[in-house]
């Protein structure tokens, strides 16, 4: 059995992560880090100050790659055989590097910061010790073509991520409807970018048509949000944490996901689809790397009025004060095309059972645990040898 360690700097891992280290390919298991201070950086991390202060006076300073590494002990396990990590790291030990989210993340997913270092991010590619670059999306691919060249983009490959397949029998026969939208349960303010604001809006309009239509929303919503939207009929807000069974009943209950983000929400698209549902969505960064309009989704065209979409650090800025101040002005044209959708999925079960249906076939083609891991184990072989 080949053990790889996994040098992550988020404590908080991401979903797609946990799945990965419980389901490791075939002959390999994962080592987890030991951190220094896990419990303060956590603390830390789920502070709004503290997040605050990082991003506008630490981290102009500070080489960010730098604090990360200080967060985690130096010392690799001694019998590991490969380090997996999600960014470029400087060390003599090989190893692979995933990126998950946006490329920029090799410099501390800030743009400016990612120019600034690059230099010093090629450096690190180019090392012998680096021996694979993965990148999830095709959308990653054309940045990493557009700054990259030569043996950095050899080192690269495309391995989608992936959920697991769902085997039971979705029924669309349903009389009652229900929507779901899927946020974040820790940070305020992804209720805004993954499009929570248009969601509850949306579906304030629809809720007046159809009394057999219901809603819910598992997501930290905003006090003030919450206040505005609460009296909606058929409207049921979660924000405390569920099972792994709850959180599957949930999906299954479901016949419309619902989440118009501002970027696309990776784990909540392959999700969707492999439960069956149908999804709409706003067609922004990324988003057409899992999705297909009018074959498993509905894709709303985004609002013209947000400049920040247009910034070079997009989708890099959408934690910035202005990308969160421009999302939170409602553009009702895009609430009239999202309703349109909402119509034609509630009224339609044709339409809603060959969207899911095709869904699952995505899945299935593109996405799968099983074709994920058969091309992790070819990389993860071919970095252990080389």
């Amino acid at each position: 059995m080949k053990k790889v360690y996994l040098y992550y700097a988020n404590p908080r891992m991401h979903s797609s992560t946990k799945l990965m280290i419980n389901n490791p390919p075939k002959g390999y298991e994962f080592i987890l880090p030991e951190m220094k201070g896990k419990g303060v950086v956590i603390s830390l991390s789920k502070s709004k100050i503290a997040r605050f202060l990082y991003r506008k006076l630490i981290r102009p300073i500070t080489n960010p790659i730098k604090l990360y590494d200080s967060a985690y002990s130096s010392e690799l396990p001694k019998d590991a055989d490969l380090v997996f990590s999600e960014r470029p790291l400087d060390i003599n030990f090989p190893y692979i590097i995933e990126i998950l989210d946006h490329p920029a993340c090799l410099g501390g997913y800030d743009y400016n910061l990612f120019i600034k270092n690059k230099k010093d991010i090629e450096k690190k590619l180019l090392s012998k010790y680096c021996r694979k670059i993965i990148i999830v999306n095709e959308s990653s691919v054309k940045f990493i073509e557009k700054h990259f060249a030569g043996e950095i983009l050899k080192k690269c490959t495309l391995i989608r991520a992936a959920v697991k397949e769902q085997n039971f029998k979705k029924k669309y026969d349903k009389k009652d409807i229900q929507i779901v939208f899927i946020g974040s349960l820790a940070n305020p303010d992804d209720f805004y970018i993954k499009g929570g604001l248009e969601a509850l809006e949306s579906f304030k309009q629809i809720s007046s048509e159809f009394d057999n239509v219901s809603m819910l929303v598992r997501c930290k919503v905003p006090e003030d949000i919450r206040k505005k939207y609460f009296n909606i009929p058929n409207l049921r807000i979660i924000e405390q944490k569920l099972s792994d069974e709850e959180l599957t009943n949930l999906m299954k209950d479901s016949d419309i996901c619902l989440n118009p983000g501002h970027v696309y929400p990776l784990m909540a698209t392959l999700e969707s689809m492999s439960y069956g549902i149908p999804i709409i969505m706003l067609d922004t960064w990324g988003v057409m790397d899992y999705l297909t309009n009018n074959f498993n989704s509905i894709l709303i065209k985004p609002s013209t009025k947000i400049t920040e979409y247009k910034a070079k650090d997009y989708p890099l800025n959408i934690r910035s004060k202005e990308f969160i101040s421009e999302i939170k002005e409602i553009d009702e044209r895009v609430i009239r095309d999202i309703c349109s959708a909402l119509r034609k999925l509630i009224t339609n079960q044709k339409l809603r059972e060959r969207l899911g249906k095709n869904g699952r076939k995505t899945i299935k083609l593109k996405f799968s645990l099983e074709k994920r891991n058969k091309q992790l184990k070819k990389v993860f072989d071919e970095a252990i040898v080389l």
